[in-house]
């Protein structure tokens, strides 16, 4: 076994000689050992229940090198933000369109629909991606605010942020935090998510009252949820330049 990375990281090797780079962490929470794949950094991803488990959660991501290695090869390929790149905005495929005379970033309507974007041409991508934050909080607060009414509770500060395993949050205190990729998902998606996390200000939990709540303010989460687990990483690299999964 290789000896664990001044980072916290190893790397694990299949018959086949293809390596992938293994992140460990400890998790109070987590019951027992387990390995997921972190889609943003391409890498894979150790969970040991406490310190003393690290040394077993390298030794189990050892022992699922082949799984890890199919688990990255199926990660969609980064969506870079460039001139001519298309993103499902609210769901919808549409161009970026760079338009050097443009001064705002700003959706058009056509076939496909267009986000128009002026600037220096190295500033697109920044420019697309603060756009596509102020459409996200924009929607997300239109969303969350009639569920928060529903409930007869006061949320917090809500912000977006580019949020690396959950679509959103929701703090003791009320405060509300959100991926701002939901924007590339169907509105319904979002609403969703919105929805869910109003939720938890009445119960911080998933237990069935939770659910029941969530019903109340959406209706039959199913389908959402569906198109979360079946899209969810590729939405998450759009705006992405791309790393390899694995280093030799």
């Amino acid at each position: 076994m290789s000896p664990p990375f001044a980072d916290g990281r190893i790397m694990v090797e299949n018959l086949h000689g293809e390596r992938v780079s293994v992140r460990l962490v400890v998790n109070s929470r987590a019951r027992r050992i387990s390995l997921r794949i972190d889609s943003r950094l391409r890498e894979g991803v150790a969970i040991a229940p406490n310190k003393r488990a690290l040394k077993d959660a390298a030794s189990f991501a050892h022992s699922r090198a082949d799984w890890l290695v199919r688990a990255l090869k199926a990660v969609p390929a980064a969506s870079p933000f460039a001139d001519g790149a298309m993103l499902p905005l609210r769901g919808v495929p549409s161009r970026i369109l760079y338009d050097r005379g443009e001064k705002l970033v700003r959706f058009e309507d056509g076939s496909p629909p267009l986000v128009r974007v002026g600037g220096m041409p190295e500033a697109l991508p920044g420019r697309v991606r603060r756009f596509l934050q102020t459409e996200a909080l924009k929607d997300i607060r239109a969303a969350l605010l009639p569920c928060v009414a529903v409930l007869g509770r006061k949320a917090g500060p809500i912000r977006v942020k580019d949020m690396r395993s959950r679509w959103g949050s929701c703090a003791h205190d009320g405060a509300m935090s959100f991926s701002w990729r939901l924007i590339l998902a169907p509105p319904d998606v979002l609403t969703y998510v919105a929805a869910h996390e109003a939720a938890h200000l009445v119960e911080m939990n998933h237990g069935p009252k939770f659910w029941a709540l969530v019903a109340r303010l959406y209706g039959d989460s199913g389908p959402a949820r569906a198109f979360l687990r079946q899209h969810g990483a590729s939405i998450q690299n759009y705006g992405r330049t791309g790393e390899p999964a694995a280093k030799s």
